[in-house]
């Protein structure tokens, strides 16, 4: 547990603003380079063992996702590689700088000491950033790390800490007039931070992020507070269900551990605004235990359940055989778009690449290249990745998800994921098995990866595809032709 003179100590900066950004950007990209594990496109994840050592259990979250999709859920078991994101690291380092001023030592200083907290927060902001972002470069898949928005996390580490006080039964009052003496007093009201909460057989477990004594006007506890900390966007009518059902789990779990209890509350502590929603409801424990049962992984996949809600967060879209023909169907993404693409040219210089769209044939896997010429560029992390995959010897088309259409040309940017287009559909022999059967380049064995591209027998015309797809789409000939030429050089009308 860390110190106040610690964390307090002055630190030296010998070097100009401008310096020292040019040497972060270029510390950052080397340790960007030194952690992260390049993607193996022909990966298809494992098979997870469960027994009596490891025992299969279910949270919250997972319980969240079965409920979106049991594939969903199904897929995030396979140790496939995870996706960071700039809000979910944000989140994680407001929660670690909120748990460690909740715990930090005051021992030995003096209970009049003010303007000490502001100074605190800000250094444990500033260590649980660091750590976070090395954490955020392990990620085989990343966007771009936005150091800009350390502003954003202070504001709502200042929400959460206004909720702490409120809840203190204190109401607002200035983080600098905060005394170490009153911090001491709101610490001996945290019964648990970051608390693990479990079923007796440990089928059912949860983390929670606070367990705070509710107390009267007297002072006197009254009950007790469960509360998760949120530093998404709050609602606007309500908590979300699947909140709900998160706080009433971890309400019904300390229940069930602790009999005698006192009344106990379920708060969402949203730290965007410092507000408080409260979840109320039946038991779900007795639910959760029947979701245990239908979520016990199986070897075949369970169905998929697409939709706006299920697909557009999912980690595994990639993977999953049942999204691509999904969007098909359901093509609205806004300015965005996902697609399945077979790279027809590439310019590792620059990016610039000639890609035809992909149709899914069924919801196995199947696709098939289209007449659909299209072209774009890859940028940033997308074309690091893409790059990778295809040294390793993927030829086959490509996932690409958030592509921003500009001018009828595709912007793959650092916002984008792309991956390997390898949609699982069940485990043969312990392993799992993708969509049709392809040969890794220079493999002496059949490697289970992704349905194959067939081409019509007629060759492609691409510059004159991609042209009249222009033209199509109500773009000039003018406008046509120059972007045309950007990729097909020797193209005329």
């Amino acid at each position: 547990m860390a110190g106040i003179d610690g964390i307090m100590a002055d630190e030296v900066n010998t070097l100009g603003v401008e310096q020292t950004a040019l040497v972060e950007e270029v510390l950052e990209q080397t340790e960007k380079k030194q952690t992260r594990k390049p993607i193996d496109p022909f990966y298809l994840g494992r098979v997870p063992v469960y027994n009596d050592e490891r025992k299969f259990s279910i949270s919250p979250s997972s319980w969240n996702n079965f409920v979106a999709c049991p594939r969903r859920f199904w897929l995030s078991r396979r140790r496939l590689p995870r996706k960071a994101g700039m809000a979910a690291s944000i989140g994680t380092i407001v929660h670690g700088a909120l748990e460690d001023i909740l715990l930090l030592d005051l021992e030995g200083k003096q209970d009049n000491e003010k303007g000490w907290v502001p100074v605190v927060m800000e250094r444990l902001l500033n260590s649980q950033w660091e750590d976070e972002k090395k954490r955020f470069f392990a990620h085989q898949r990343q966007p771009k790390w936005k150091e800009d928005s350390r502003d954003k996390a202070m504001q709502l580490l200042n929400g959460s800490m206004d909720i702490v006080l409120k809840r203190s039964g204190v109401g607002l009052m200035p983080l600098e007039d905060v005394t170490v003496g009153f911090w001491k007093w709101v610490q001996s009201l945290m019964g648990a931070v970051e608390g693990e909460l479990k079923t007796s057989d440990g089928k059912i477990m949860g983390r929670l992020d606070v367990m705070m004594y509710d107390i009267d006007t007297s002072g006197e506890v009254v009950g007790w507070i469960v509360a998760d900390l949120k530093t998404g966007r709050p609602p606007t009518d309500g908590v979300y269900d699947t909140v709900s059902r998160q706080l009433r789990l971890y309400r019904d779990l300390l229940s069930e551990n602790n009999p005698g209890h006192p009344p106990i509350i379920s708060e969402a502590w949203y730290s965007d605004g410092s507000k408080v929603f409260t979840a109320r409801g039946d038991s779900v424990l007795e639910e959760a235990f029947a979701a245990w049962e239908a979520m016990y992984p199986t070897p075949e996949p369970p169905p998929a359940t697409p939709s706006d809600d299920a697909c557009g967060f999912c980690e595994w879209k990639a993977w999953c055989p049942a999204y691509l023909p999904f969007r098909q169907n359901e093509p609205n993404l806004g300015s965005f778009s996902d697609l399945a693409l077979h790279v027809e040219r590439y310019e590792e210089e620059t990016g610039a690449a000639v890609f035809s769209v992909c149709a899914a044939t069924d919801d196995e896997g199947g696709i098939t290249s289209t007449d659909r010429f299209i072209g774009g560029t890859l940028e940033d992390q997308s074309k690091e990745v893409f790059e990778e995959i295809r040294a390793a010897g993927w030829d086959e088309p490509i996932f690409c998800s958030s592509i921003l259409t500009q001018n009828g040309t595709l912007r793959i940017g650092h916002w984008s994921d792309v991956l390997p287009y390898a949609p699982i559909v069940g485990v043969v022999e312990g392993r799992m098995e993708g969509a049709p059967e392809l040969k890794k380049k220079g493999a002496g064995r059949d490697t289970p990866t992704a349905a194959p591209v067939s081409n019509p027998d007629e060759e492609p015309d691409p510059a004159g595809a991609y042209y009249e797809g222009l033209i199509h789409d109500g773009y000039s000939e003018e406008i046509a032709l120059k972007h045309t030429k950007m990729y097909f050089k020797d193209f005329e009308t």
